[in-house]
């Protein structure tokens, strides 16, 4: 087999892999598609820090007494105040990014990127004592890596850990914008592969590999394929897994066609494994008029996160390769005039514990600080309430620094969806759980 054709196979397994095996997540209920009221472009890109990111180091309250109780907590792991990158809340506080963050803290002062403060699963608001008494109830296997990645990308939550969705919120924002496009390229694309977040009802994801097309070689061997996608069976799973094909290579044939006719763009994006993703997002992005898009979702994923030993040195190369690809993907919005576009934003597993360990890391915890880039967030500022850093206080479920969450992944993820065109009459049908929590309350996009 030629290097053209087995490439061409591997980048068309890993697509339609994910398109045959979506067809098990379909809800019996459909979601009623809708268009939003503007048909000017738009689009999310979310990127996983997978494993848990510390989000005590990632930002970090400068006061005297908030950053005393910071360095008692945190010992080796505290950084020294001097190595902090200095941005404020917008309230008159000072906070400093992790030195690594040297592009999101322009980004941030520019007024383009913001910090949304204590997110995580929850079912409803809780404080510590309901949370102890279990008078209020609160999702269980909290720090379980499979569970939480599963509600943060269904957004839905259960006192029992398990996510009943089998779909993502992704996905149903996803359904709900399929009258935006004029062609069948689907709304959602992962580099990453499957992900709850990307499965919806009514569409399937396009999964396509960092520097691979997914398009057809051009020496007639993908006629291997068509003869599968052509071939008829009584058999539901072959019918399903020939019309998925079918779907795969459609799409495949029209990303490259719409690459074929696109101008190289002269930014340069970072040779690591967010980087390559991001490269690919852009690269489809840049040709969304030939693909006949108005609204896009794409996921990244950058692993390595669950950092339990060794944490400052590892947390510092990880925050680096972040921000020197969304530094690189930003300057390539800029290029093309779509820095008020495309919305970037962070989710994760959970946070870390305020406490170091006895090995130089820190473990799994609960809230977490999110971020939120591009032109239309409202930045410069911090928003959400940021936890008390009392070790057995207020917003700590233990003693060692797991911060209760102060706004839910629904109050986080809605003011997206609802800049993305998602009207708020259809809001309870992307987030069934909505209703549990106070809306508007998180105001960081336009």
């Amino acid at each position: 087999m030629n290097s053209n054709r087995r490439n061409f196979l591997r980048g068309s397994v890993l697509g339609i892999g994910g398109l045959m095996v979506n067809q098990n997540f379909f809800p019996t209920r459909m979601l009623a598609a809708s268009t939003p009221s503007s048909n000017s472009y738009k689009a999310l890109v979310c990127i996983n820090l997978d494993g848990g990111n510390d989000g005590n180091n990632t930002i970090v309250p400068l006061s005297s007494q908030a950053f005393a109780k910071y360095a008692a907590a945190r010992q080796q792991l505290a950084l020294e105040p001097s190595t902090l990158l200095a941005v404020g809340d917008g309230h008159g506080a000072a906070y400093g990014f992790h030195p690594s963050l040297v592009n999101v803290q322009r980004s941030y002062l520019a007024g383009n990127s913001a910090v949304v403060a204590n997110v995580g699963s929850l079912l409803a608001p809780i404080t510590r004592s309901a949370f102890l008494s279990n008078t209020v109830p609160s999702p269980s296997f909290l720090e379980d890596h499979e569970i939480q990645r599963a509600q943060w990308g269904t957004a839905y939550c259960q006192t029992d850990g398990s996510s009943p969705a089998h779909t993502g919120w992704g996905g149903r924002v996803a359904d709900l914008m399929s009258g935006t496009r004029s062609s069948s390229f689907p709304v959602v694309t992962s580099v990453v592969g499957q992900d709850p977040f990307c499965v919806g009802s009514q569409t399937m994801p396009l999964s396509v590999a960092p520097g691979n097309t997914g398009g057809f070689p051009t020496d007639g061997s993908g006629n291997d394929l068509q003869l599968i996608a052509n071939l008829s069976s009584g058999s539901k799973l072959v019918g399903a897994a020939s019309a998925g094909l079918k779907d795969a290579l459609q799409q495949s044939s029209l990303l490259t066609s719409a690459l074929a006719s696109a101008q190289p763009f002269r930014t340069v994006f970072p040779k690591t494994q967010l980087g390559a993703q991001l490269s690919q997002v852009a690269s489809i992005l840049s040709v969304h008029s030939g693909l006949g898009m108005n609204r896009q979702i794409f996921l990244c994923k950058q692993t390595g996160f669950d950092v339990h030993a060794a944490q400052l040195t590892q947390h510092a190369a990880l925050l680096a390769e972040f921000d020197q690809a969304v530094g690189a993907f930003m300057n390539f919005l800029v290029e093309l005039g779509l820095m008020n576009e495309v919305t970037i934003f962070t989710q994760s597993d959970f946070g870390r514990s305020l406490a170091m360990n006895g090995a130089g890391g820190s473990d799994h915890a609960w809230g977490n600080h999110q971020m939120v880039l591009g032109g239309a967030i409202e930045g410069n500022q911090v928003y959400g309430k940021f936890p008390d850093l009392t070790l057995a206080g207020p917003d700590d479920i233990e003693q060692t620094g797991r911060w209760i969450p102060s706004s839910s992944i629904e109050q986080y993820a809605s003011p997206i969806a609802s800049w993305f065109g998602v009207p708020q009459s259809a809001m309870g049908q992307v987030f069934p759980n909505i209703g549990a929590f106070t809306p508007g309350t998180l105001p960081f996009i336009r």
